[in-house]
């Protein structure tokens, strides 16, 4: 947003590609989380385990 070199409808545009970026990195995260979850279900992990992972996935 303080790039002087670019005109308003660059820096929108810029800006705009940003926001494309983020979003889809979100999407990707929530779904590996989705799988992450779906896995911990499947290898009926106990409490101890669980919390290792989801500590060692968000790091």
């Amino acid at each position: 947003m303080r790039d002087q070199s670019l005109n308003d409808e660059q820096r929108q545009a810029k800006l705009d590609a940003l926001q494309q970026e983020i979003s889809s990195l979100n999407n990707s995260l929530q779904e590996a989380m989705s799988q992450l979850s779906k896995l911990v279900t499947q290898l009926d992990l106990d409490d101890d385990a669980v919390v290792g992972m989801m500590s060692l996935a968000m790091s």
